[in-house]
């Protein structure tokens, strides 16, 4: 069975109560994967709830946050996102979670629907609870463990802290469930509902949320909408960090991430534009300040809307396509 899927991302960076005045934070991370094209395939959540007014083909939806200033000089503060991601506030991403939910809730979807909210780490703090030790954890035996970046020789054999996990549906009873999940528990539970293949052993032997899915019948007790966040109003804790452009560009992982996402974006929106492509690999080359970095982030999204606006209009083939996308570079 071939599933069809759907991408947004909170690009605009409509629910932070102090939004980033910078437009970087909203370059999705999802565009790093090899086959999906940030221009084509990555939507505004504005167009959520409109699209689930309409005919939703879409079996498996993925939703991502705005990042707020945490490639913008490289403060990383991830501060006036969606993402909650320490040192920002929550209110941002509970707004995000509201908005999604609201929309599912209020959809002719929502008695079909299954919703997990999950994060990609536990942020650091202090968990009460010890990582388990003698659980028999599955490599994921992809290659991972003897990859020339596991520099430390990491077997993928001991979980971590506790991630939090929320599994929303109107078959869900609800309470706390106390059996150990990971984050290959999205794919197990995908390969359960339609037969779709494992990625690793490790989703092969994931234990999936399909049992959570216990009534007999759907609830008419679940809220059509949600208490609004509370509002942060002492910042003081939050406060960006003073840098300048000039500012060399220093091992900040993430933003060397971002970087190249809009990279693989460029090269996508160049095509087959061989002499553009080698420029713009050139110019993420020769990013030695975390000013130019700025510069590249936000020039390549200007060059993802200009994109977006030529693939909206109609083209009469596959190769309009990819002349349009070139001519917006």
């Amino acid at each position: 069975m071939k599933l069809q899927w759907r991408i947004y991302n909170d690009e605009d960076d409509d629910y932070s109560d102090d939004p980033d005045p910078s437009i970087v934070g909203s370059l999705a991370q999802v565009g790093a994967l090899a086959d999906i094209n940030h221009v084509t395939q990555v939507h505004s959540l504005r167009k959520f709830a409109s699209d689930l007014a309409g005919d939703y083909p879409y079996q498996y939806t993925f939703i991502e946050p705005n990042y707020g200033d945490e490639p913008i000089l490289g403060t990383s503060t991830y501060r006036g996102g969606s993402s909650q991601h320490p040192l920002d506030d929550m209110h941002g991403g509970e707004g995000l979670i509201k908005a999604v939910y609201e929309t599912i809730r209020g959809s002719s979807l929502w008695s079909s629907s299954l919703l997990i909210i999950t994060y990609d780490e536990h942020g650091g703090f202090y968990d009460s609870v010890q990582p388990p030790g003698g659980v028999d954890v599955h490599a994921p035996n992809d290659g991972s463990e003897n990859s020339p970046f596991n520099t430390v020789g990491f077997t993928f054999t001991q979980y971590g802290v506790r991630v939090p996990a929320v599994v929303i549906s109107p078959w869900i009873s609800s309470g706390v469930n106390h059996e150990t999940y990971d984050h290959a528990s999205v794919s197990a539970t995908l390969s359960a509902l339609f037969g779709t293949p494992s990625l690793t052993d490790r989703d092969l032997y994931a234990v999936d949320v399909l049992h959570l899915l216990d009534l007999a019948q759907p609830s008419e007790e679940t809220p059509s909408t949600l208490r609004s966040p509370y509002r942060t109003t002492n910042r003081d804790a939050f406060e960006r960090r003073p840098v300048s452009e000039d500012d060399p560009l220093t091992d900040n992982e993430s933003l060397h991430g971002f970087l190249g996402v809009a990279l693989k974006t460029r090269l996508e929106i160049c095509a087959d534009d061989e002499a553009a492509r080698q420029e713009h690999i050139a110019e993420v080359r020769a990013i030695r300040t975390l000013g130019q970095a700025r510069r590249f982030l936000e020039e390549t999204h200007t060059m993802i809307v200009a994109a977006r606006e030529s693939v909206s209009s109609p083209v009469r083939s596959s190769g309009d396509l990819v002349q349009a996308m070139g001519s917006a570079r």
